[in-house]
């Protein structure tokens, strides 16, 4: 029964996985399927300063590990991060381990930023600070940034490999698995966000700047009042047109996107109203190259 489920599981990541599906990216996930991966004994803290205890004996475990090339913030993408994991701990009641190592080339102003985002962000799951970078050297992780996040077993055999914050058919995936793995109903599993104010900007050269624009109505509320808007990375800037939309008027989202070097990528913006607590999020993604 193992044996033909992580067949089932394998077969999901190769479709589930980033648009431009390769041989490349088929080779990685046979490679790492039921891989077990090495976790040298380091200090586990919490926003990167507090040391904490770690609970090792949980069923499953999340991994994801980061370093500090390029933008650090835009990798770590803590608040879609937070929405994921406290998702999972409310459907497994905290039986799924979670565990991000951050690897800050030695470099203090780029710590001391780590632990800046971490706290703004109220971070309070485990981390490592993997100054030496033992973890990715002992376990020879894929070169491609997608490809170091795991969902483990308790012995930290690989089981799904992929990001699950890029890709919402990987989010669904790994949502589904654990609770599968843990024995719990799925039945009830709908609020998996569809991300329906999404836009890709497709192939281009990454010199250049891209630009698009999404428009937020008010269908519901007397007046609908913006609070704050803001993205998940320096590389990407909003701005909204009015700060007030009345009942059945609309507002223009105007975002921007500049990177400086080739990269596959997914933004979000996020925009704070009295609708309700949690942002509306809108994404771009696309291929620089």
């Amino acid at each position: 029964m193992i044996k033909y489920f992580n067949i089932y599981i394998l077969i999901c990541c190769i479709f589930c996985v980033a648009c431009n599906i390769n041989q490349n990216y088929i080779n990685i996930i046979k490679e790492w399927s039921n891989k077990t991966i090495e976790l040298p004994n380091l200090n586990f803290t919490k926003f990167g300063l507090d040391t904490i205890d770690y609970e090792s004996n949980k069923e499953l475990k999340i991994l994801f590990y980061i370093d500090s090339t390029g933008c650090t913030n835009c990798k770590m993408r803590l608040i879609d991060w937070n929405s994921f994991l406290h998702f999972i701990d409310d459907y497994t009641n905290n039986r799924c381990a979670k565990l991000f190592i951050i690897n800050p080339k030695n470099k203090k102003n780029e710590i001391l930023e780590i632990r800046s985002n971490l706290r703004l962000a109220n971070f309070e799951h485990p981390v490592i600070i993997d100054y030496k970078n033992k973890i990715y050297n002992l376990n020879n992780f894929p070169s491609e940034e997608y490809f170091h996040c795991f969902l483990l077993d308790s012995n930290n055999r690989v089981i799904l490999i992929g990001n699950p914050v890029q890709n919402p058919k990987i989010k669904d995936l790994y949502i589904r698995t654990i609770c599968e793995r843990l024995e719990i109903d799925t039945t009830n599993i709908n609020n998996v966000e569809t991300q329906k104010n999404r836009f890709s900007f497709g192939r281009f050269p990454f010199s250049e700047t891209m630009k698009t624009q999404f428009v937020l109505r008010n269908d519901s509320l007397p007046e609908l009042i913006i609070d704050t808007i803001f993205t998940s990375c320096e590389c990407t800037t909003a701005k909204i047109d009015k700060s007030l939309i009345s009942r059945n008027d609309s507002a223009i989202i105007s975002v921007s996107f500049k990177t400086d070097k080739p990269e596959e990528f997914t933004r979000d913006v996020y925009v704070k109203t009295n609708l309700s607590e949690k942002p509306i999020v809108y994404t771009v993604e696309g291929m620089a190259y």
